[in-house]
């Protein structure tokens, strides 16, 4: 977000310089407002700054009236909100109601369904509880992040996938998108490939399952990062370093872990094993640092999507998606086709509705030779230049109206 929230010198949030361009984008009051993941970045700062931020811009928001209800889909870099979600509804209400705690729901799909026969027009969550009176999903705690003497907003929360149905019956699908790149899925990939039996899933894992798997991988990386204290600005040097391609202190800190090995076991000299774990780790940094160099940001890659194991994870994910629907339709009856266009962030690479031929992909899951094309958001960032200057990233927003289908405008 930082082209709609910054800091002034003296660390203030402020209102950033493109909020305009987002008011005039948008063009009038929302029904639903959709965030689609990394609003706020508890990843690799502390909650009292990321917060502050998103107070200015949720409170301007409601100022301008944009919309009375936002539907928050986080991403990597806010996954903790989710997790925030998580503790509030299934472990502090019950503990306050003097309830025993459930289990953490993990997935939560959205329907937006505008059909003009749907079972439920609007938003819902199937699944989950209706409450009494005009707000059948709010009173969490984003409802008010906003200045006391405003309305509070109402946030409904959907993790990771909101599906869209038009009053053609066209279904979309809204997800933030870290769940195609590998490191957002690793702990997934290894342990359903090495532990299927033990696990006792299916070859196409459903949502909630991929989600759990990677949850302590997700939460370490989002909220463990951000709240690591001198920790925290160590991570992000290291970070920006791999992205520049400055390995220098990569390798120094892993020779360091070298030797913290060799103070662990140990070994007398000329030990055998001393020599097969130095061989080991020797090869290993070796691989490491070799995959650290060919290392390309995923953010602003417009190559991303087509990468072959980017598209046989996006394939992988489009059948638990598939099986979310599935088990949609046998709990909630609302009938929603599969997918056939999908609109992600996460690359940060704007993809324009009304490209003539966007970024598609064809698979044995898509019958009648259909084609599942490919739209993204882009990212409200300022971004350096291949000359260092700082300009805009680029950004899309996608709008949907009865009547007029969908359509999105370019902030550039």
């Amino acid at each position: 977000m930082g082209s709609l929230v910054g800091f002034d010198p003296a660390g203030n949030p402020v209102l950033g310089s493109m909020y305009s361009d987002l008011v005039k984008a948008v063009g009038g009051k929302l029904d639903y407002l959709v965030l689609l993941g990394d609003v706020l970045d508890c990843s690799i700062v502390g909650y009292e700054k990321a917060f502050a931020a998103a107070k200015v811009l949720f409170t301007k928001m409601q100022e301008d009236g944009l919309t009375t209800t936002f539907i928050y889909v986080p991403g990597n870099h806010d996954f903790d909100i989710w997790t925030a979600v998580e503790y509030e509804v299934n472990i502090i209400h019950q503990i306050g109601a003097g309830k025993v705690p459930r289990k953490f729901k993990m997935a939560v799909p959205g329907v937006v369904d505008d059909r003009p026969d749907a079972v439920t027009r609007g938003a819902m969550l199937p699944g989950v509880t209706i409450r009494s009176g005009p707000d059948p999903y709010g009173g969490l705690f984003l409802d008010h992040i906003s200045e006391p003497d405003q309305d509070p907003g109402n946030f409904i929360f959907v993790y990771p996938n909101l599906y869209l149905v038009t009053d053609e019956g066209e279904s979309v699908l809204l997800t933030h998108g870290h769940y195609l790149e590998y490191f957002w899925t690793l702990l997934g990939e290894w342990t359903i490939g090495i532990l299927q039996e033990g696990l006792k899933i299916d070859d196409v894992p459903t949502i909630k399952q991929l989600v759990s798997i990677n949850f302590p991988l997700c939460q370490a990386s989002c909220s463990g990062i951000g709240q690591a204290g001198p920790l925290t600005d160590t991570i992000r040097k290291i970070q920006r370093d791999v992205k520049d391609h400055n390995l220098g202190n990569v390798k120094k800190y892993m020779d360091r872990i070298d030797n913290k090995i060799d103070d662990l076991f140990d070994y007398s000299a000329f030990n055998p094993k001393e020599w097969l774990t130095d061989a080991i780790s020797n090869n290993l940094k070796k691989d490491l640092m070799e995959s650290l160099g060919k290392y390309n940001d995923t953010r602003y890659d417009d190559e991303f999507i087509y990468n072959p194991e980017v598209r046989d994870r996006f394939w992988r994910y489009y059948a638990s998606c598939k099986r979310e629907l599935e088990s949609i339709e046998r709990d909630s009856k609302l009938n929603i086709p599969a997918p056939l266009k999908l609109i992600f962030g996460h690359t940060h690479v704007p993809i324009s509705w009304d490209t003539v031929d966007p970024p598609h992909a064809s698979h044995e899951q898509l019958t009648d030779n259909k084609r599942l094309d490919l739209f993204n958001t882009g990212g409200w960032l300022w971004r350096r230049n291949d000359a260092g200057q700082k300009v805009f990233g680029g950004a899309e927003v996608f709008l949907y109206e009865t009547g007029k289908g969908i359509t999105s405008v370019a902030v550039q």
